[in-house]
């Protein structure tokens, strides 16, 4: 039998670690991660509210008899533009948002042409983006419709629960969420509320406000991020809260940057339940390294 040493033991353990600090890890589906052009920013941490006990509460800016209880309302038919059998590429904004995911449906003469996929993309007769918080989009449709004028439209749901900065209601069912525990690898987020529910997610963009992002940074020669600059990660997360029901988080980090440090370290955005109760997420952590 072979006996392993102290020595032996110690020097594999450095060997691995070598090895894995020496791999380059790329984003490649949800368990991929890439800490090339999203590790230069840390936002793990625990992250509490920013104004109440509540880091998820109703969007509200009056009392709680206002109209907070992130129910969601049908728009059947909100004009998008005309179109002239050319032009194809359409952007704007909806009239109303947070828009519920799943429920944007682009049409044309009661034909359906583009819907999203619950993730922001849209899909169909050519294709596009939905940002779900700001109700901006763009679509591209694969070919002309027809050679006479015709109208777009859109359907879709929102929340009128109103805009905010959320108030003394909770914006979850059930449970009550006063706190997120953050976990970051590269591009790819883990977050634990003080439920314990866990909801998986990764970064979309990282960049300051200088223009500043990972592409820069590992450039020869590197970019520094500026003093002052506020670096900004979208990001979206889901999972199931600790009520069972299914969550999408969809907002960013936000922290800026002193010296070798990300201060004022924030976490803002709109978490969608099925159903489609929707709160104002607003949260904040102490200073971290970058």
């Amino acid at each position: 039998m072979k006996k392993i040493t102290l020595r032996s033991a110690v020097f594999g353990l450095l060997f691995s670690f070598v090895l894995l600090i020496g791999c380059e890890f790329e984003t490649g589906g949800s368990g991929g991660f890439n800490t090339a052009l999203f590790g230069w920013v840390n936002f793990s941490g625990v992250y509490r509210a920013s104004e109440s006990n509540l880091l998820v509460s109703a969007f509200t800016t009056t009392s709680s008899s206002s109209n907070d209880s992130g129910q969601t309302s049908s728009v059947t038919g909100e004009f998008v533009g005309p179109a002239d059998g050319v032009t194809t590429y359409f952007e704007g904004t909806l009239a109303n948002f947070p828009v519920v995911p799943g429920s944007v449906s682009f049409r044309f003469i009661g034909a359906e042409l583009l819907s999203d996929d619950g993730n922001g993309a849209l899909v169909g007769s050519g294709g596009g983006i939905i940002d779900y918080v700001t109700g901006n989009y763009t679509i591209d449709l694969d070919e002309v419709i027809t050679s006479e004028v015709f109208t777009l439209n859109v359907n879709y749901m929102f929340s009128d629960a109103g805009g905010g900065s959320g108030g003394t209601d909770a914006g979850s069912s059930v449970v009550e969420i006063h706190q997120f525990t953050v976990f970051q690898t590269g591009n790819v987020l883990e977050i634990v509320d003080n439920n314990g529910a866990r909801y998986a997610g990764q970064f979309g963009k990282v960049e300051t406000t200088g223009g500043v992002g990972g592409d820069d940074i590992n450039a020869d020669p590197p970019a520094q991020p500026a003093s002052g600059d506020t670096a900004v990660a979208e990001f979206t997360a889901e999972g199931l809260s600790a009520s069972g029901i299914h969550v999408l988080m969809v907002g960013t980090f936000q922290g800026v940057v002193a010296g070798n440090s990300l201060t004022g370290r924030r976490i803002v955005g709109t978490w969608i339940e099925t159903g489609g109760v929707t709160g104002n997420i607003d949260g904040q952590a102490a200073a971290l390294a970058l």
